[in-house]
């Protein structure tokens, strides 16, 4: 009988492919203390559910990035709230095609706060004025 070699490598790897796919990179990679590049800020907001952006929305998190993804998650449960369709039409129409934009991207992973900011505000359907009725 073969056995298959496990490769102590691959644990890893794993991790942060499935940190990427649930919309948690930005956190995995401060919590093993790497560079965080500014599209991760967004990874959330690609692949999150829509509970876990509301969350973030509501996160009492103060500043800098974590204070631009709150704004940003904010912005996305907006554009659900006033009709644009579900969380997962946004995301596979606009925030993923973004992220993946973003990551491939050098000089985007040096961005600010306020650019990747700028760049998911333009990448989103348009508030819809609510009617006063």
């Amino acid at each position: 009988m073969r056995h298959r070699r496990t490769n102590p490598a691959g644990t890893p790897l794993a991790a942060e492919c499935g940190a990427f796919l649930d919309g948690s990179y930005a956190e995995h990679l401060v919590d093993r203390v790497q560079i965080v590049p500014a599209w991760s800020w967004l990874n959330l907001l690609a692949h999150g559910t829509e509970a876990e952006i509301r969350d973030a929305a509501r996160s009492s998190t103060g500043r800098g990035w974590r204070g631009a993804r709150r704004f940003l998650a904010g912005e996305v449960v907006d554009r659900i709230e006033s009709g644009h369709g579900p969380l997962e039409e946004l995301q596979r129409s606009a925030l993923v095609p973004l992220e993946l934009k973003l990551a491939s991207l050098p000089s985007a992973a040096r961005w600010g706060p306020g650019q990747l900011v700028v760049a998911v505000l333009a990448i989103l359907p348009e508030r819809r004025v609510r009617s006063q009725g």
